[in-house]
């Protein structure tokens, strides 16, 4: 796990006192003009060495079609290339969880 859950999981476990966490990182550190601006530093198609992009295998629920994924791999992992964007759940997904004790 790296990138923003990394860093996440890492302050929860140092959390402990009688715990030590060491964070390591994967890839390019990219301080540059543009990687510190999430509109113009999200071009995950660009061939900057951020992101590294393979295929799924075939997905038999979409009619064996494949799907492309894209991952960051720079400092800072897949948040150094989404834009600062998120999707936030809709409420009865989190209901229905909750009743469900997910």
């Amino acid at each position: 796990v790296g990138g923003t859950a990394g860093c996440v999981l890492a302050s929860r476990r140092s959390e402990d006192p009688n715990v030590s966490v060491l964070l390591v990182e994967q890839g390019p550190v990219s301080d540059t003009w543009t990687s510190r601006n999430p509109l113009v530093s999200g071009n995950i198609f660009r061939d900057s060495g951020l992101s590294s992009t393979w295929w799924s295998l075939p997905l038999r629920d979409a009619n064996s079609r494949y799907l492309q994924i894209i991952q960051g791999s720079a400092l800072g992992g897949s948040s150094r290339i989404n834009g600062m964007l998120y999707t936030r759940g809709m409420t009865g997904s989190c209901s229905n969880c909750k009743s469900s004790e997910c």
